[in-house]
């Protein structure tokens, strides 16, 4: 293989076969070379903060695309798909905003915009991936459109979904006709930082996150 930095951030999106690989930008670090350099290795973005709520209407009915326009265009520059996310989050919402689901209103606005319900917990080990799958469940029960749901993947050696039971988790959203997105993937050394295997234990965990998202494409092509 060579050992050509520029060549290795390259082959993760060739080797990606059309699965998204994504990346969380922050436009602070576009003047940096080796950052821009390491954007290449994906085929999808997002930007960290810049198209939450916080960023783009600081002040009721004052709006500032700046930042997330940034990451857009250089998503765009850079050929890759670009995910806005997360326009709503529970701990990062400006003064003045009062939490309501507004799945309704956008739609109106944007048709062809897909809304997702994104969050952490809900990967099947805690009590919270029961609560938000039957959430789920219900809007689609109201009619309200929802596009998909995203999991925050973040594990660690030592704790982790069994796949059985995140691969039925899955199952279930994409029975009600939905779309599920890993959103955000991490894999602490937890239980075995340290360890002569340590990286072996997380390049399996990743592997079986891998296999997931194979799962869900096979569902979507084969429903």
């Amino acid at each position: 293989m060579n050992d050509d930095a520029s060549y290795a951030y390259e082959l993760l999106k060739n080797y990606a076969n059309n699965i998204k690989i994504g990346v969380a930008a922050n436009t602070m670090k576009f003047n940096n070379a080796s950052y821009n350099e390491a954007l290449k290795a994906f085929n999808y973005m997002d930007a960290e903060n810049g198209c939450k709520l916080a960023s783009i209407q600081p002040r009721k009915g004052v709006y500032n695309f700046n930042d997330c326009d940034d990451h857009y265009n250089r998503a765009k520059q850079l050929g890759m798909v670009f995910r806005g996310h997360c326009l709503i989050w529970y701990s990062d919402q400006p003064d003045w905003f009062k939490f309501q689901i507004l799945l309704i209103l956008p739609r109106k606005v944007s048709p062809s915009t897909k809304l997702f319900y994104n969050d952490y917990n809900t990967k099947g080990i805690w009590a919270k991936s029961k609560a938000v799958y039957n959430f789920v469940a219900d809007l689609k029960k109201r009619n309200i459109l929802i596009g998909g749901v995203g999991l925050q993947y973040h594990v660690s050696v030592k704790n982790q979904p069994a796949f059985g039971k995140i691969n039925n988790l899955i199952d279930r959203y994409c029975k009600l006709g939905i779309e599920v997105h890993i959103t955000e993937l991490d894999v602490s050394c937890e239980g075995a930082c340290g360890a002569s295997n340590e990286q072996q234990q997380q390049a399996t965990i990743f592997t079986n996150a891998l296999k997931l998202v194979l799962t869900i494409l096979v569902f979507k092509i084969y429903k």
